[in-house]
């Protein structure tokens, strides 16, 4: 008797872990779907804002001297736009990575997440080199606390 009740939770325990990878198949495809809708939001926001309320001389020392915080401040902001579409997607990665690296779950995590998420803190250890000061000036400005085009600002630094 007991033979027959191991035997057959056998045969379903490979069934529940197809239905459970199929779950965090579409878990994964809705949360790639949902950010995908809210990158495009994001650009829109990027493309609206309008940089020409910001002010230079406030700012034109501290950028001429690091221009990479304005990379900095500009991905921050977009990522912080991105939220939290951003992190469902992440934690929809972070379940979807099974034992089986040849399952299109794994794959298809694997890939999202080496295209998403490719961390350079190069930017932010100079940012958070500036003085206390610095920072807070630069984040004092609303322009730059959402999303915003930082070449198109630095054209701007460097015109004036």
């Amino acid at each position: 008797m007991n033979n027959k009740i191991l035997f057959s939770f056998l045969f379903i325990l490979p069934a529940t872990g197809f239905a459970q990878d199929n779950i965090f198949f579409n878990k994964l495809q809705n949360a790639i779907n949902d950010y995908s809708v809210k990158i495009d939001i994001c650009k829109a926001s990027r493309d609206e804002n309008d940089l020409s309320s910001v002010g230079i001389k406030e700012i034109r020392d501290i950028v001429i001297q690091n221009p990479s915080v304005l990379s900095y401040l500009s991905e921050k902001a977009y990522n912080n736009c991105l939220q939290p579409e951003r992190g469902s997607l992440a934690e929809a990665i972070l379940y979807a990575r099974t034992e089986d690296k040849t399952s299109p779950t794994f794959i298809l995590a694997e890939s999202t997440r080496k295209i998403s998420f490719h961390p350079d803190f190069s930017d932010e250890i100079i940012f958070n080199g500036l003085t206390v000061e610095q920072q807070n000036k630069l984040l004092s400005i609303n322009n730059l606390i959402i999303p915003f085009d930082a070449l198109k600002l630095m054209d701007r630094i460097m015109d004036e």
